[in-house]
């Protein structure tokens, strides 16, 4: 592996997963994994060298190239082990996830990904860095995001930290062992390497960053029968609460004697369950409910249950 004094790739890639994989809180065991049989010329030299008393020295950019490409093999590991993903994505886009990943494997292997940066070790630690994650990236056209499987860009990085650092520092007390987990692999150093940010110059309280912002766009009101039929459609849940109350509690005094409202969901990218429930939920009710749910993670060998009672 490229340990943390070369700035770690392994973390940095793993985090760029909007899944956080358990690969941000392994220990490294030192030296490198071996890699696959596959007939590549650095990839045998590694192996020859458990054999020969007298080992070939690797030149630096095929050891980098090792180990992301171990670093990968690992990820592709926690992927496999993980998530429920594979069959999804299947059914629904008729895409196979273990092809498209293979296809990954065989660029790290075959193409430069050091970009010239032959000079320095940490040139050439950024170049395969980059590599991998534009390698990643690409894999979003075919899976269409399902699952929230694509690389964080850096802005998305930066706006879900600042979340994360403002939900803890509310109430540590409040939030489950997953929120704290990636919280942890959030500011692990080799993340903040990949993207390039400095804690102490992230201002938590800058309006401008954060995932809740004010998208006019993000719930849409409408009368499609007046008197009749009304129609919400929800695009995403990452706008701010008090913006999208000022438009929906209107809206329900508008409807309260209307027969039906449809609640379109159908372009939902996701977001936070605060803002359905507390924006649509809750003003509908005509009495205090409770809601139980389950969150499941996984925590090396084993899988962990939080059990939330809400009330509503």
């Amino acid at each position: 592996m490229i340990h943390l004094k070369k700035r770690s790739v392994h973390i940095a890639i793993c985090l760029i997963f909007l899944i956080t994989l358990t690969a941000c809180s392994r220990d490294h065991q030192g030296g490198i994994e071996a890699p696959r049989e596959n007939g590549n010329p650095a990839a045998d030299v590694a192996v020859s060298q458990e054999k020969d008393t007298h080992p070939i020295a690797i030149p630096p950019h095929e050891q980098i190239r090792l180990d992301v490409l171990a670093d990968f093999d690992f990820l592709v590991e926690e992927l496999e082990s993980n998530m429920p993903l594979y069959g999804v994505i299947y059914r629904r886009l008729g895409v196979d996830l273990a092809a498209l990943l293979e296809g990954v494997r065989v660029r790290i292997l075959t193409e430069d990904m050091f970009a010239g940066a032959l000079d320095h070790t940490e040139q050439m630690e950024r170049a395969a860095a980059d590599f991998l994650f534009a390698a990643l990236h690409g894999l979003q056209l075919e899976l269409r995001g399902i699952g929230h499987l694509r690389p964080k860009s850096h802005a998305l990085y930066v706006d879900t930290l600042v979340e994360l650092k403002r939900m803890v520092a509310e109430d540590p007390a409040e939030h489950s062992a997953i929120q704290l987990s990636r919280m942890e692999a959030f500011t692990h150093p080799a993340a903040l390497w990949f993207y390039g940010v400095d804690l102490d110059e992230l201002d938590v309280d800058d309006e401008r960053l954060g995932l809740f912002g004010t998208d006019p766009f993000a719930v849409q009101t409408s009368i499609i029968s007046p008197g009749e039929v009304a129609l919400i459609s929800i695009r995403h849940s990452f706008n701010n609460l008090d913006f999208d109350r000022a438009k929906l509690f209107p809206f329900f005094e508008e409807i309260q004697d209307y027969a039906h409202l449809i609640i379109d969901l159908s372009e939902h990218l996701g977001g936070s369950p605060n803002h359905f429930r507390d924006l649509i939920i809750s003003p509908l009710l005509s009495a205090p409910i409770s809601i139980e749910g389950h969150q499941f993670f996984m925590d090396r060998s084993r899988i962990h249950l939080d059990s939330v009672d809400t009330r509503l």
